[in-house]
């Protein structure tokens, strides 16, 4: 069965969380705030993201805005998932 987007996501999210963050993720999850996200965490849940989908976000500041909570980000890339 393949994963779904939500799914592929979210396990995205798990793995570039830092270490020692014990989050249960919702879609009202926010990156900064609950998963202590940093600059460095974005990227690379972004580069991820654009392997896993074949995607490339050309808009850094929509990509930014896209990070208040997980619910926005998955919004953001099936954006671009559907723009394909």
């Amino acid at each position: 069965m393949k994963k779904d987007t939500k799914e592929i996501i979210f396990e995205l999210i798990r793995l570039n969380a830092p270490r020692g963050v014990q989050v249960e993720l919702k879609e009202n999850t926010t990156f900064f705030g609950d998963l202590k996200y940093d600059s460095l965490a974005l990227i690379s849940l972004l580069a991820d993201i654009e392997e896993e989908f074949q995607l490339e976000f050309d808009d850094m500041e929509e990509s930014l805005e896209a990070f208040e909570n997980i619910h926005t980000f998955i919004e953001f890339v099936d954006r671009y998932v559907e723009g394909e």
